[in-house]
C-alpha cells in the first residue's frame, strides 16, 4: 500500500515539474535556447551605425564594437521573441562585455548577473543596478541602422543609470 502511495506521489511531482517547465517556457516567449554572443562587424557612415540583419537573424545573439575618438564601445544586438534589440554591452562593476541570451534573459558571462531580455532590467546578481539600456533602431535595406549619438546615450545610461 505504501509503495503505491510513494509511486503516485513521485508521479505527481514529476507531472508538476513538467507543468512548471512548460509554464516557464511560455512565460519567456517559448525561447528556451541558449545563445552565446558572436562578434560581428559594424559599419560607420557619418553618425550612422549599421549591422547586417542577416547576421543577427543567423546568430540570434551578436556583439559589435563602435570606435569613438576616445574609446571602443561595445553593444549587443539580438533577436528574442521575434523582436530585435540593441543594447549597451557592458557590465560596469565586473567589466564584462559578454552576455548569453538564455530563456528570456541576458546572463553576464563574467559575474552571472541576470537581466530581462525584453526590458534590459536587472533580475538578480551583483550588478543588478546596471540595466542594459536600449538604443532605438530601424531596419533598412537589410541592415539594422542606429544613430551614433543614441548608441552613446544608451551606453552612458548603462554606465551611470539614471536616478
Amino acid at each position: 500500500m505504501y509503495k503505491k502511495i510513494i509511486l503516485l506521489g513521485t508521479l505527481a511531482l514529476i507531472l508538476l515539474g513538467l507543468l512548471a517547465a512548460s509554464a516557464c517556457s511560455q512565460a519567456t516567449g517559448g525561447n528556451s535556447t541558449s545563445a552565446k554572443q558572436i562578434l560581428i562587424k559594424a559599419q560607420l557612415n557619418a553618425d550612422t551605425v549599421s549591422i547586417p540583419l542577416s547576421e543577427v537573424d543567423k546568430n540570434i545573439n551578436t556583439r559589435f564594437l563602435v570606435n569613438t575618438t576616445t574609446s571602443k564601445l561595445s553593444f549587443m544586438a539580438y533577436n528574442y521573441d521575434s523582436q530585435l534589440y540593441v543594447r549597451a554591452d557592458i557590465c560596469p562593476p565586473c567589466g564584462s562585455e559578454s552576455f548569453t541570451l538564455k530563456n528570456g534573459t541576458l546572463v553576464c558571462d563574467r559575474c552571472g548577473t541576470v537581466f530581462n531580455a525584453k526590458t534590459g532590467k536587472g533580475v538578480s546578481g551583483p550588478c543588478i543596478k546596471f540595466s542594459k539600456q536600449a538604443a532605438p533602431l530601424e531596419v533598412k535595406d537589410g541592415n539594422i541602422v542606429m544613430k551614433g549619438e543614441e548608441l552613446a546615450v544608451a551606453y552612458q545610461n548603462t554606465l551611470n543609470p539614471p536616478k
